[in-house]
């Protein structure tokens, strides 16, 4: 099992930052609140900032298949213009999930994350 800790560019946390919280900050508060449990983070208090990204892989290998390339070319086709909406198809591309947490939410959410781990 290889699992990284991300350890971002400090240059590069102001702008997360701030993207995060305009994002997260509703219209009608002036303040935050963690995204898990709910409780206020007074401004110029302590919160952290999860990010998710879930991105589509390959390893290059096609699958064998008895269908003909214009049988899997129609498939795609219609997947693509008759089944799934333009949103479904990106989320089976690329998802992103931003959070804003407390201290004992991050905490928590880490641990959860972590045990989903098993190979």
């Amino acid at each position: 099992m290889v699992f990284t800790l991300f350890t971002p560019d400090p240059d590069n946390l102001p702008e997360l930052s701030t993207a995060v919280l305009q994002e997260t900050m509703k219209e009608d508060s002036d303040h935050l609140h963690c995204q898990i449990c709910g409780v206020g983070i007074p401004p110029g208090g302590l919160f952290y900032i999860g990010r998710t990204e879930i991105i589509s892989g390959s390893d290059g290998i096609l699958p064998d298949t008895e269908k003909s390339a214009d049988a899997i070319i129609k498939e795609a086709i219609r997947e693509i213009t008759e089944v799934k909406s333009e949103q479904e198809l990106m989320d089976g591309v690329y998802q992103e999930i931003r959070l804003i947490f407390c201290n004992r939410c991050r905490i928590h959410f880490r641990d959860r994350i972590l045990d989903l781990i098993k190979y």
